[in-house]
């Protein structure tokens, strides 16, 4: 008996451990993530107009207002100016050469500036970083793009604007003309563009109606004399699928956060299959079931903002976005549910003590 036993639990250990080690090894490779990458928001920032026109480039606003992405066409030489002095003499902050390589002068007090969405007392630029320096360009990409916080295109505080709670609940113009100086091929452009606020739209009912509907789908399932780890397998299986979908269709790069949830939930789903095609004890592929769901829950409440926000920085329709999310939540709270219900059901319970002899 403790021979099978060994027998059937270090085989069942080996591939887990294995497939969680393999996900976390090519989920989290090093990828372009930002500490404070767009979320929902009542923000949206656009471009107007480039002033006088340019065919060599192409400027956007990425998350609502969270980026300014410009792009070069092979053979264009671009130069992103920093802040200055007052919107005077603007320092070289970006080069793009014609070849498509990307420098960043690390003497510009913009890329300190902008490491982050909203600029607090510990961001500032290091001694040396000045708007006079001489510039010194340090290789940071190909591709003939990049993006940034640009602090002129968007709203420098969490709380919104006075005029926003003036208004009557429509929309809010917040920057009528924001201005960003570029020189391409020698020639000084400037990218126009206006910040508005929005307020929150309603379609959380719809959400809340399929988040529901996804529950009430597991328990019965389950309640209906379905496995209930292949239930809970198949529901976790749903549920990563819906945050990895919305994690890939994130518009900008990703947090390092919303990384690490995707890769734990991801590898515990892994971890389910593995043990399922071992054809381990339920318990085992309902454990991990459990902590797919609890990933995924973590993940969807950090996103939960796209049940109302207006603006979402995702390149699916907002309707499929919103779906996603209330979709994962739905299963991951089904799954977890079910997981603590048997969790107690299987509990021992004492034993009555022995009637007294007669």
């Amino acid at each position: 008996m403790n021979r099978v036993r060994g027998a059937s639990s270090i085989p069942v250990a080996r591939p887990v451990l294995a497939v969680v080690l393999g996900a976390l090894l090519v989920l989290g490779a090093p990828t372009p993530v930002f500490a404070d990458a767009a979320g929902p928001t009542n923000y949206r920032s656009r471009v107007l107009d480039i002033e006088p026109d340019a065919d060599g480039i192409d400027v956007e606003v990425l998350g609502g207002d969270s980026f300014l992405r410009v792009s070069a066409r092979p053979g264009v030489e671009v130069v992103i100016l920093g802040y200055g002095d007052g919107g005077r003499n603007e320092e070289p902050y970006v080069r793009i050469e014609a070849d498509g390589t990307v420098l960043v002068n690390v003497r510009s007090p913009a890329y300190y500036l902008n490491d982050s969405r909203f600029l607090d007392a510990g961001t500032i630029a290091p001694p040396g970083a000045a708007v006079d320096a001489e510039p010194a360009f340090e290789v940071i990409g190909e591709g003939a793009s990049h993006a940034w916080h640009d602090h002129r295109i968007h709203w420098m505080s969490p709380e919104p604007p006075q005029s926003v709670h003036a208004a009557d609940g429509g929309p809010v113009v917040v920057f009528e003309r924001w201005e960003v100086p570029l020189i391409v091929d020698g020639e000084p452009l400037t990218v126009a563009g206006e910040l508005v606020w929005l307020p929150d739209e309603a379609p959380i009912v719809p959400s809340l109606v399929l988040l529901v509907a996804g529950a009430a789908a597991l328990a019965l399932l389950v309640r209906g004399g379905a496995r209930p780890d292949l239930v809970l397998a198949a529901g976790a299986a749903v549920a990563v699928a819906a945050a990895i979908g919305g994690y890939l269709g994130a518009e900008v790069d990703r947090s390092v956060a919303t990384t690490h949830l995707i890769v734990a939930a991801a590898a515990a789903l892994l971890g389910v299959l593995a043990v399922m095609l071992r054809g381990s004890r339920p318990k085992d592929a309902r454990l991990l079931a459990g902590l797919a769901g609890l990933a995924t829950l973590a993940y969807a409440l950090q996103n939960l903002g796209v049940l109302t926000a207006p603006v979402l920085p995702f390149a699916f329709p907002d309707v499929v976005t919103r779906v996603l999310v209330a979709g994962a939540i739905g299963l991951a709270v089904a799954g977890l549910v079910d997981l603590v219900r048997r969790g107690r059901a299987s509990e021992p319970t004492e034993a009555a003590p022995p009637a007294p002899p007669t």
